[in-house]
């Protein structure tokens, strides 16, 4: 990414100096020094990595918009992310894939590894105001994310019960643009359809369940 970028984010997210170089790794002094650089030259390679995990970060927390354009700028400039890559971003490794069943089994079954991370689930927790920014996006992506905000906070339901709507709130807070379209199960489905096919998912799960506690005739 460019030093147009950085000092963007900088003024996007009223961080000072020193704010966005504690998350960089870098000191305030350094980046008061890349404002004299050309704009549009690169920042270092060793910081490139960093960077776009900063930019997550913000993201999640809430402080930065998915719609900015430092936010396309990076999607841009990582289209070609590699598969390694890509499911690293999503706390999976090319093993954790499933190999067989249907596409939509195969989904539901790498959304579930994703929501069993504590980690993730702590960030879906924090991740109030930015889930409300999505839910302005219309009126389906409103009702399907209430429906899975409503599994990940219900009393009725074990903690194994609700990985799969955790697994794919997730993937729908993390700009997962980067995902080539060659990455396995991921790659052909965008948030919305990760959304639609987890509430498809519960509304089975709860169809099945009530025949089942439904009294013989």
């Amino acid at each position: 990414m460019m030093y147009l970028h950085l000092f963007q984010l900088m003024d996007d997210c009223s961080l000072s100096y020193e704010q966005l170089g504690e998350r960089l790794g870098v000191s305030g002094m350094t980046l008061r020094r890349w404002r004299h650089n050309e704009p549009r030259d690169e920042v270092p390679r060793v910081y490139q990595a960093a960077l776009v995990e900063v930019i997550y970060q913000l993201i999640i927390e809430g402080s930065l918009a998915p719609s900015a354009p430092v936010v396309q700028a990076m999607l841009d400039r990582n289209a070609n992310l590699s598969i390694g890559a890509a499911l690293k971003n999503l706390g999976l490794s090319t093993s954790d894939l499933p190999a067989s069943g249907s596409g939509e089994d195969r989904m539901i079954e790498a959304l579930a590894s994703i929501g069993t991370d504590g980690g993730r689930k702590t960030q879906i927790d924090r991740s109030s105001g930015l889930l409300n920014y999505f839910q302005k996006l219309g009126l389906d992506w409103k009702d399907k994310i209430v429906t899975l905000r409503d599994v990940i906070t219900s009393t009725q339901l074990t903690a194994l019960d609700k990985v799969v709507a955790y697994g794919a709130l997730f993937y729908l807070i993390t700009p997962f643009d980067l995902v080539p379209d060659y990455v396995p199960i991921f790659g052909l489905i965008d948030d919305y359809g990760i959304l639609a096919m987890a509430v498809a998912y519960y509304a089975r799960a709860a169809k099945k369940n009530a025949g089942s506690a439904a009294p013989a005739k």
